[in-house]
């Protein structure tokens, strides 16, 4: 009797385990998505705010460079998120340039300003066209030809500048803080149950565990991602999202690209430039269920010592707790249709913005048929350029409630809408919910 009682209690302790690590990697994918979201703040208004600033009338029938002064010293206290604000001429050369110096934006002197014809980010901006625009690696400010102390992040942001006739005089760049990206991106990770690390294309740590081994790729050392898990990073750059085990962990990443978020405005982005992140959990999280995976034969021995009745329990444990959930889900999905057909509001359920299911009146309200069009796309799709920052805020922070928006419809056409959000228990899983209603 004590081999039978101690073989059911190691049956539905490995099925608990089993339902553990399903919801540990559901979890690390989301966390993964969420710092992903992270990293897209603000994205598009800088590249707006570049696209305006080099459109000033000041560059027009010759560079007005004192009017231009104030203009960029006024837009900088404005922003304050912009380290620096400059304008540098078709030779490289800083023409203009405000510093934010921490909240106290000024107007640096003539003699103070710099050659950066051989910087990276001046060559790739001025080779590009009118109305593209240029983003730069996330890396840390150089000043004077160092590393500035203490260490600043910076994503510079540009694009060329037309005089008359259509003749590039320069680039306008912006100098955005790179502590904000980081910020959010802890944020954003801040529940994960591993570690955090936001790499560059290379493998090199933007942000990681260890302070001390991050921006590696500045300082010419060789501490990277990449070479403390080589094979890891090698799946991780191969594909644009997933989720492994090796030996050093439960690996799940996701790929972020400036592309992705910005090529719904008016605005072209060019670069190839992306961002990996990932998180990394200890084996010994996980170590139990994935030794039972991986190694059956070792099982069945273990099982053979306790006798059938432990197998017949295994079984019977396994089957109760699969009943019990696939029943849940069925509720679960059966309430949730229920009350979508019968609903006169739009509904849909998504994952991380990801639509999951909608019911016919959400479709209708933008011009789609549910079936062909909109499962497996991203609800952000729907919004216009001018709410969208706002809704993509509420949707990364999970905010409940209701608030406004503009919706975006099929045809192009835009219309106001109510947002109501909560979550709800959907196929055996807590998902966001949403109910749009034009106003």
């Amino acid at each position: 009797m004590a081999a039978l009682l101690a073989a059911g209690f190691l049956a539905l302790h490995q099925v608990d385990l089993e339902i553990e690590r399903t919801v540990l990697e559901s979890r690390e994918t989301h966390h993964a998505e969420m710092g992903k979201e992270s990293l897209a703040t603000d994205l598009e208004t800088i590249a707006a705010d570049v696209l305006i600033l080099a459109q000033s009338d000041e560059f027009k029938g010759g560079v007005e460079l004192a009017e231009l002064r104030d203009k960029f010293l006024v837009f900088s206290k404005q922003r304050r998120f912009y380290d620096q604000v400059r304008f540098l001429d078709a030779a490289g050369m800083e023409a203009v340039r405000v510093n934010f110096n921490g909240g106290k934006p000024a107007i640096v002197p003539d003699s103070l300003l710099q050659d950066k014809s051989k910087r990276y980010y001046f060559g790739e901006t001025i080779a590009m066209a009118g109305g593209e625009v240029y983003i730069s690696d996330l890396d840390l400010n150089i000043e004077q030809g160092r590393i500035e102390q203490p260490l600043k992040p910076v994503l510079r942001v540009g694009t060329p500048v037309f005089g008359e006739g259509d003749d590039k005089i320069g680039v306008v760049l912006v100098n955005y803080l790179g502590a904000r990206t980081i910020g959010r991106f802890d944020e954003a990770l801040a529940s994960s149950a591993g570690e955090a690390h936001l790499l560059n294309g290379d493998g090199f740590w933007l942000r990681g565990p260890r302070a001390e081994d991050e921006w590696g790729f500045m300082f010419g050392n060789k501490r990277s991602f990449a070479a403390a898990y080589p094979e890891a990073w090698r799946r991780i750059k191969a594909s644009r999202t997933g989720q492994f085990i090796t030996a050093g962990g439960l690996f799940t990443f996701t790929t972020f690209s400036p592309r992705e978020f910005i090529e719904s405005s008016s605005v072209e982005y060019r670069g190839k430039r992306f961002w990996k992140i990932v998180t990394r959990v200890d084996p010994g999280k996980f170590l139990l269920t994935e030794h039972a995976r991986h190694h059956p034969a070792w099982m069945l021995m273990f099982l053979s010592l306790l006798g059938l009745s432990a197998l017949g329990c295994w079984h019977l444990g396994a089957a109760r707790v699969g009943r019990r959930a696939e029943q849940a889900v069925r509720e679960s999905e059966e309430r949730w249709r229920g009350f979508a057909d019968a609903s006169f509001e739009g509904l849909l359920i998504h994952d991380s913005g990801v639509i999951i299911d909608a019911n016919d009146r959400f479709a209708d309200m933008f011009g789609y048929g549910l079936d062909e069009q909109l499962r497996g796309t991203n609800f952000l799709g729907l919004v216009a350029p001018e709410t969208l920052q706002t809704v993509r805020e509420k949707l990364l922070a999970q905010v409940t409630g209701t608030f406004e928006a503009v919706g975006l419809g099929k045809d192009g056409s835009t219309f106001p809408m109510e947002l109501s959000a909560r979550p709800i228990a959907y196929k055996g899983q807590t998902r966001n919910g949403r109910s749009p209603s034009a106003t």
